[in-house]
């Protein structure tokens, strides 16, 4: 039987909080290690915010010592994207053009930073 891992996920808007040293990481590392949490998933983006490069290599190194890769909430869309934006919520539309470069954006830019998904 395998073992199992626990992780967190951290949303891009937290991402920049601890770019920006908004967050106590150290309270924080506390918590994930008394959780017993061994992973963290850095997300570059979700509702409109791509966070940079230099943001997501900040929360890498602050959270080194726990197995890290990074995410994306590409199903959530900033006001104006996509054809449906204003249908009640927020829809991936695959044919809309900004929405495909939106996406390539979010996948180089994790890319860039990360090893794996």
């Amino acid at each position: 039987m395998a073992s199992v891992k626990l992780a967190v996920y951290v949303t891009a808007h937290t991402v920049r909080k601890i770019a920006r040293g908004e967050l106590d990481l150290a309270a924080a590392r506390r918590l994930l290690d008394k959780l017993g949490i061994e992973k963290v998933y850095i997300e570059n983006y979700r509702f409109g915010l791509l966070v940079g490069r230099d943001e997501l290599e900040a929360a890498v190194s602050a959270f080194r010592g726990y197995e890290v890769a990074g995410g994306s909430c590409i199903g959530t869309w900033g006001e104006g994207w996509g054809r449906y934006a204003d249908f009640g919520f927020k829809v991936v539309c695959l044919t809309d053009e900004r929405n495909l470069k939106l996406i390539e954006e979010a996948m180089e830019g994790a890319g860039e930073v990360f090893d794996g998904y």
